[in-house]
């Protein structure tokens, strides 16, 4: 799972950044992508698959209505698809007093509901879910109640905030084909791109007098590399509500998201981590990394750095005036609230803070799934393909009743093969999986040799340096 860093790994980068929206966009659009591909070149889907680093496994089943087994119709063909995913188990909003005590669930369901935020007069609360199939924003009365939905569309939609007369709605949505802050007109639905841009806009703020968007982006990205893989630097970008007078108040050319406004419209809180901190913070093997919260103005762009020390500290918002809660989080705990000035709050995983306006109150989103790997089905773009969640590396048996994954979250982990009936029923550990012979001398120098004779072949053909080179799989391609 991706963390909450407004920047993302290449092939999700148009999404969320909370991860959730990459995983959640993927599956959905899967069946519609190799649906596009039947005719097309097959090692182009491979291609896809492999660099969205998940593992799909393909049964084929027939389907037939009523109509077409009393008649001479022909029979449906319908592909079952099972994928793994980076997004959480099942996300739920949680609403709790401004320090994150007498946490309750606001809504609970089964599909994945996330990245809540206030209304600004602190009656409703914004929130995206998938609970239809797509991610869609909706909000919810702060007392609890029945959701309304405020958008419809196949495209991702995530991250909304209110403005402060309550009459607009700033988010991010894929809907024209990138990561771009949208507006909409409540009264009215009319909806306009703000940014427009091929970059990965990400996580809008209203300015205390609703003229300016504060929003992160990578659309200038200095594109560091680690390995194989490209990661994307961020920045602050304020813009005026009309989209004119668009500029870059930070110049950090790391990682900086999550923009806060202070209550005189002076200050921008955010926080920055250093490039190397957020590839130790995003590997599968959840390396400790340090983030730090600071300030910009954005008139002078005047920097001032609030916190130090090691630790991640995340998602900054300004509870009042001269007070600054954000949370933390380490690979050996789940963190919790803190503050700039006082006593830190509650402790436990509390993701995308917001605070309401009178400071007394806090909504937050947590994973309350527990059950992994999954095997649940998914919402499918195309009624011909039948998509359904699982662990990492799916693979089904020649009759696709039987299924086998890896049984830990990421395939760089040490895995066991976890063997189970094709509906997710009577799972059990595959015994020759888990047995393994004692590595001699002779074997660690084996492996050694076999390594480095990879590294050669994967120069040879890529012209990579040795640095670059990483024991791995190389698919051919015609282009």
């Amino acid at each position: 799972m991706l963390n909450e860093h407004d920047h993302v790994a290449t092939e999700a980068r148009r999404s969320d950044a909370d991860g959730i929206g990459g995983a959640v966009r993927l599956a959905q659009e899967t069946a519609s992508f190799i649906a596009s591909s039947r005719q097309s070149d097959r090692a182009g889907m491979a291609r896809f698959v492999g660099a969205c680093s998940v593992g799909l496994a393909l049964v084929l089943s027939l389907q037939s209505s009523a109509a077409g087994q009393n008649s001479d119709q022909p029979r449906t063909e319908v592909l079952g698809i099972a994928f793994a995913s980076f997004a959480p188990l099942n996300t739920d909003i949680f609403i709790a007093d401004a320090n994150g005590n007498n946490a309750r669930p606001l809504i609970a369901t089964p599909d994945l509901d996330y990245n809540p935020s206030f209304s600004p007069d602190g009656r409703w609360v914004v929130f995206t879910s998938t609970r239809n199939g797509s991610a869609d924003l909706f909000r919810v009365p702060a007392a609890g109640g029945t959701a309304e939905r405020l958008t419809d569309h196949a495209a991702f939609d995530d991250q909304g905030v209110l403005s402060p007369d309550g009459h607009r709605l700033a988010f991010v949505s894929s809907r024209n084909g990138q990561a771009d802050i949208w507006i909409l007109e409540l009264a009215s639905g009319v909806l306009r791109n703000l940014t427009n841009h091929p970059g990965g806009d990400f996580r809008p703020a209203w300015s205390p007098d609703g003229r300016q968007i504060a929003f992160s982006s990578d659309r200038e990205s200095s594109q560091p590399m680690f390995g194989f893989t490209v990661l994307h630097s961020t920045e602050i970008y304020v813009v005026q509500a009309d989209g004119t007078n668009l500029r870059r108040v930070t110049s950090r050319h790391a990682a900086a998201g999550s923009p806060s406004w202070s209550s005189d419209g002076r200050l921008l809180v955010y926080y920055e981590a250093e490039i190397a901190d957020v590839q130790r913070i995003r590997s599968a093997a959840r390396q400790r990394g340090s983030t730090q919260l600071a300030t910009v103005n954005v008139e002078t762009g005047e920097h001032q750095t609030l916190t130090r020390g090691p630790g991640e500290k995340w998602s900054p918002r300004w509870v009042e005036h001269d007070r600054i809660g954000y949370v933390t989080r380490d690979p050996d705990s789940d963190g919790g609230v803190a503050f700039i000035q006082g006593a830190a709050g509650a402790r436990g995983e509390m993701r995308n803070p917001g605070w309401s306006p009178d400071g007394r109150r806090m909504v937050f989103h947590r994973d309350v799934g527990t059950d992994w790997p999954p095997v649940r089905p998914w919402a499918s773009r195309d009624a011909s393909f039948r998509l359904q969640r699982t662990g990492v590396f799916p693979s089904y048996s020649p009759e696709g009743d039987r299924l086998v994954v890896n049984d830990e979250r990421a395939g760089i982990l040490h895995n066991r093969i976890l063997m189970m009936n094709g509906d997710g029923s009577s799972r059990s550990i595959s015994q020759a999986a888990t047995r393994e012979p004692p590595v001699t001398n002779a074997a660690r120098m084996l492996r050694s040799s076999e390594v480095s004779r990879r590294r050669r072949i994967a120069r040879s053909i890529w012209g990579l340096s040795s640095r670059s080179c990483t024991q791995g799989r190389y698919v051919p391609s015609r282009r």
